[in-house]
């Protein structure tokens, strides 16, 4: 016997009918639980769109109620508008009780109003504080008189004319002194 028919032998079922080793499943899946599985999932999808379903014309209602509603309440007092910039022109009455156009508060009226003062402060002469005798010079005198001073410090910082590189003590400079100012200025003093 060759060693192929000796293969064809041994793998042949026995004369029982079963093959020692080899078994199969007693029993088929649980029928009765796929079934419960199924109907629970059926039950909880109907509970979750009932649910949803409930909450949506909850909300409906309530935003029914609200376009019902009264949205404003007129009274017969009057209340001014705050003097601040306003992003819509609203009519409102100044510190005199005067009515006022609303388009002359507009955000970009506003902003021309607020450089317009910016422009001059910076400009003119004034008191900051005037108790501490601080005051305010205009732009261009500051930036004339800071010029002037960093060129004597530098001078005096290299030795003098001959641009040596000798450096004098940073503590022996004296600051430039600050220029005069007038004991009341021509300009308006801002509050």
């Amino acid at each position: 016997m060759d060693e192929q028919d000796r293969i064809a032998v041994s793998s042949a079922p026995p004369a029982g009918g079963t093959t020692p080793g080899v078994d199969h499943e007693e029993s088929d899946i649980n029928i009765r639980l796929v079934l419960w599985i199924l109907a629970g999932s059926v039950v909880f999808a109907v509970v979750v769109h009932l649910a949803l379903g409930g909450i949506f014309q909850l909300f409906k209602r309530q935003e029914e109620r609200k376009k019902q509603e009264v949205q404003t309440r007129v009274t017969g007092e009057t209340r001014h508008a705050p003097l601040v910039p306003l992003l819509q022109p609203f009519p409102y009455k100044n510190s005199q009780g005067q009515s006022e156009s609303p388009l002359d508060h507009t955000p970009v009226s506003d902003m021309q109003k607020l450089a317009r003062q910016h422009q001059e402060q910076i400009g003119s002469y004034g008191w900051v504080d005037e108790q501490a005798g601080v005051v305010r010079i205009p732009i261009d005198r500051a930036q004339h008189l800071l010029v002037e001073r960093m060129k004597r410090n530098r001078a005096t910082m290299s030795g003098g004319a001959d641009g040596g590189a000798q450096t004098a003590d940073p503590a022996a400079v004296t600051p430039a002194s600050p220029p005069e100012v007038p004991s009341r200025p021509a300009a308006q003093v801002p509050q």
